[in-house]
């Protein structure tokens, strides 16, 4: 998007992208404990279901076929009302490696990878570590178009011009 059409859409098209992750967690959270007075052991539960709809539907939507995007964003807001530590540093391993490289599917890749590992070392329950490395594991498969184009030497970087196919014929 940031390629495509800027930086104002692209930037409008992120904080949709994360609110669509954050939103239904967010709200799961607050209706499972204050409404239906669940244990937190059972709202850790539910909540994973809560964050899988949005990342899986971002990544396989039917409106495009069960084609979709990376779920970097998506998967981003979900886990900041999971667990927003976990995203913070996520966030901020992007952030460093966006800076450093220059390049963003690096960047995601190694940020996703960053979660599962925080939640291993901060003791979260098992079922959030194996949810989180399936989830980072997805959106590192998301990725395989990247590696390719990594290791072929053809991966643009940030700020670097793309050639969109039809951007330059009218209709």
């Amino acid at each position: 998007m940031l390629r495509v059409l800027g930086p104002g859409p692209a930037a409008m098209v992120f904080v949709g992208d994360g609110l669509k992750g954050f939103v239904p967690v967010a709200v799961a959270h607050a209706l499972l404990i204050s409404r239906w007075k669940m244990q937190q052991q059972q709202v850790d539960l539910w909540l994973l279901a809560f964050a899988l709809a949005p990342i899986v539907g971002h990544s396989f939507s039917v409106f495009l076929r069960f084609s979709g995007g990376r779920a970097v964003t998506t998967t981003c807001g979900a886990l900041f009302a999971m667990a927003w530590p976990a995203a913070a540093i996520g966030l901020g391993i992007w952030a460093i490696l966006v800076a450093t490289t220059r390049y963003i599917s690096v960047a995601s890749m190694v940020a996703a990878a960053s979660v599962p590992i925080y939640m291993a070392v901060a003791g979260k329950r098992w079922e959030w570590l194996v949810f989180w490395s399936a989830v980072a594991a997805l959106v590192i498969l998301r990725h395989l178009p990247n590696m390719k184009r990594l290791l072929a030497g053809t991966e643009t970087k940030i700020g670097e011009k793309v050639e969109v196919e039809g951007a330059g014929e009218r209709q």
